[in-house]
């Protein structure tokens, strides 16, 4: 999708939110512009949840949990400038301890490698066989 076709979108929304703000505390669509990386699983569960319409703009690289609050953006109202990256890969983590706690550790990443697949295939559309081949592999840039 073209930037400026989502332009308007996102004009719109944010005079939704300054009117809607004023006058209720619901809103029916909330801009909202991925510009760093890093945890969000608490965004993620807000965003995808509590807003119906989701508008997503990619400006800068979307890596990790970035790519996962792009694709819970609403079909259509996503979508991420020309130069911008977009980056899915498999979690990752440390471990140390005894052979206990690394266990425990290595099969909670398993259990969010898992969900965060499920997330994808949930708004992309894709089966869990490809999503399973894309966040296998060592590192996708698109």
């Amino acid at each position: 999708m073209a930037l400026r076709s989502v332009l308007p979108a996102l004009r719109r929304g944010a005079l939704c939110m300054r009117r809607d703000l004023s006058t209720s505390p619901t809103l029916s669509a909330i801009p909202f512009v991925i510009e760093n990386e890093g945890r969000g699983e608490r965004s993620y569960d807000i965003y995808s949840r509590l807003l119906r319409d989701r508008i997503v703009c990619v400006m800068t690289p979307a890596s990790s949990m970035g790519s996962l609050l792009l694709c819970a953006g609403e079909k259509g109202l996503r979508t991420a400038l020309p130069n911008s990256r977009i980056m899915v890969h498999q979690p990752s983590g440390g471990a140390s301890g005894t052979c206990s706690d690394i266990v425990i550790r290595a099969e909670e990443i398993q259990r969010l490698k898992k969900r965060t697949q499920e997330i994808y295939v949930h708004h992309t559309g894709q089966t869990y066989e490809v999503q399973l081949f894309v966040t296998c592999l060592r590192l996708r840039h698109q």
